[in-house]
């Protein structure tokens, strides 16, 4: 295995979760017996740092006709995007006669606060199941992987975006440097790029092993992020942290040739945050596969404990649901069934432990003791939405890094 980035076949395997499911692959009943699983396994480029997954699943077996992640079920994840078309309206001065482009623009879910403003928007989805509810918006969506290729052809169809946004999308990416190729043919000129990402310092630092997943298949600091659109001919002018997904970053992204955008301070101010963490050294990782084994011995215990004597069931068929459950090997003897507000995936179950996603009326069926909230980068909308489980005392668990019940 060589470095998606640099090539480098020198790497240092610093991460094994064993064999795991595909996180968003939430199967049929049908399908429980024959669930294919891979290896999950991260190491970090020794040349250029970049942290990576080991083994590469071809992208079409991920992001299928069936694809199943919806943006548009959380409302703190809508107001966020929300509040960045605002931003950016406002900064860049868009208007009716500019035009905006999204790559992996899911079901529409952003480009559609831009359709509201009558701002032109053109959005690029692999997935057909979601591209299909977004073109139900009115939105025009390319159902196509991103890359150089296809970016290409947009420019010979006079596509030419004043604004291009890549969000939570370039981690996806096993071509990197195909795809970021891509993004310098969009903002040849004055174009810029804006692209969020989880920011592995906090990955590293917290160990979120449960954002860690076949479909993500490259971690990025700040510092591997500069290297990789530097060589690409471009560079980041401006870096913002964000909350979302447990610690995001929000970057802008220029051509070289542009020198109208001055680097923002900030930028060095989070190299330098990362510098003093120490991620971008090899040594930083010496003991990550140890540390995460330990809380995921301490996390098993807590629940073996918990389901003995109390009725428990958990909260977001989300990724981090299938990592956590795989990992810990849990099963219906420990969470009960997981609620979802997605309607595509009621009714299935979690791939490898087989519990199964109904909705979430069922919680007041159940009546349960303790919810266990997966996605807890949103515990305080999902607390406010379950606020009825009051009634019977219903306590809520978040596991980041450890299990603990929230007041």
């Amino acid at each position: 295995m060589s470095c998606r980035f640099c090539k480098s076949k020198k790497a240092i395997n610093i991460l094994d979760l064993g064999k795991i499911p595909l996180s968003n692959n939430f199967i049929k009943k049908n399908q429980i017996s024959h669930t294919k699983k891979y290896d999950l396994k991260i190491f970090i480029c020794s040349k250029c740092l970049l942290v990576q997954t080991k083994d590469v699943i071809n992208k079409n077996i991920i992001f299928n006709k069936n694809y199943l992640y919806h943006s548009s079920f959380s409302k703190s994840w809508l107001e966020h995007s929300k509040n960045l078309t605002l931003n950016l309206i406002k900064e860049f001065n868009l208007n009716k006669s500019t035009q905006v482009l999204e790559i992996a623009s899911n079901d529409g879910y952003l480009l559609n606060f831009f359709k509201k403003k009558k701002i032109p928007c053109i959005g690029i989805e692999p997935s057909a199941s979601v591209a299909k509810i977004a073109k139900k918006k009115g939105i025009k969506t390319y159902i196509n992987f991103f890359n150089k290729k296809f970016a290409d052809k947009l420019i010979k169809k006079r596509i030419t975006p004043k604004i291009i946004i890549a969000i939570n999308v370039l981690a996806h990416t096993p071509n990197l440097n195909d795809f970021v190729r891509g993004i310098k043919v969009l903002i040849q000129k004055k174009e810029i790029c804006v692209v969020e990402f989880p920011h592995l310092l906090n990955l590293a630092k917290k160990l979120q092993f449960d954002t860690i997943y076949h479909e993500h298949f490259s971690y990025f600091s700040l510092h591997t992020i500069i290297k990789i659109f530097k060589k690409n001919g471009m560079s980041v002018f401006y870096c913002r942290e964000l909350p979302t997904h447990g610690g995001s970053l929000r970057i802008y992204i220029k051509t070289r040739a542009n020198h109208d955008r001055k680097i923002d301070k900030n930028v060095n101010k989070i190299l330098s945050k990362e510098k003093k963490v120490g991620i971008n050294r090899i040594s930083f990782y010496k003991n990550f596969n140890k540390e995460i084994n330990k809380i995921k011995k301490i996390n098993k215990n807590k629940i073996e404990i918990l389901s003995k004597n109390k009725k428990l069931v958990g909260y977001g068929a989300a990724a981090k649901s299938t990592i956590f459950c795989n990992t810990l090997e849990l099963n219906t003897n420990h969470i009960k069934f997981i609620v979802d507000k997605n309607k595509f995936k009621i009714n299935r179950f979690i791939p490898g432990c087989n519990i199964p996603i109904l909705d979430v009326k069922n919680i007041k069926k159940f009546k349960p003791d303790y919810i266990l909230i997966f996605p807890w980068n949103l515990k305080n909308e999902i607390i406010n939405q379950l606020k009825f489980t009051r009634k019977w005392g219903a306590k809520f668990l978040i596991c980041n890094p450890t299990l603990r019940v929230l007041n």
